[in-house]
């Protein structure tokens, strides 16, 4: 059971941000990914998930989810 007490440990936007990367899968999608990735920030709740080919372009999709947020 999760919590909605739970104390929270950003002060502000993208003081915390949570990352999950998956892959590389066996089978790629229709149009060529093979990874998932994902960003969410704790004090919004802003979720990014993005379908990546390569592992390369991390860095530039978390710079671009971050202007976004």
């Amino acid at each position: 059971m999760f919590k909605s007490d739970a104390p929270q440990r950003a002060k502000h936007i993208l003081g915390v941000v949570h990352s999950y990367m998956c892959g590389s899968f066996d089978v790629p999608s229709l149009g060529g990914n093979q990874y998932f990735l994902t960003f969410v920030d704790e004090l919004t709740r802003k979720v990014g998930l993005f379908l990546l080919k390569e592992k390369k372009k991390v860095f530039s999709l978390f710079v671009k989810w971050c202007i976004r947020v």
